[in-house]
């Protein structure tokens, strides 16, 4: 299987930005990154080489050695999955 290094981003401070929106930002993003980290491997690695890498399903298809349909349901499965998990998450 394909493994993808998955690593937190800092937030780049945007000049004449709201500090506090600031860090309403970088709180969505930590949370966005440890409900991507909590995911099974298979949706981890395909959700990391959709949307992070910019991989199409042929290219992901192929790396990992399965069919392009496969690709979309765990893509579909792991959007499924985070949209629970940050459900959860709020107050």
């Amino acid at each position: 299987m394909y493994a993808v290094p998955l690593q937190e981003a800092e937030v780049a401070a945007v000049p004449g930005s709201d500090p506090l929106e600031g860090l309403l930002v970088q709180e969505q993003q930590r949370q966005v990154y440890e409900a991507v980290l909590a995911l099974p491997e298979a949706y981890r690695e395909t959700i990391v080489q959709s949307a992070v890498l910019g991989l199409s399903d042929a290219e992901i298809a192929a790396l990992r050695g399965i069919s392009q349909e496969s690709v979309r349901q765990l893509r579909h499965r792991a959007r499924v999955r985070l949209k629970r998990m940050l459900k959860e998450e709020e107050p």
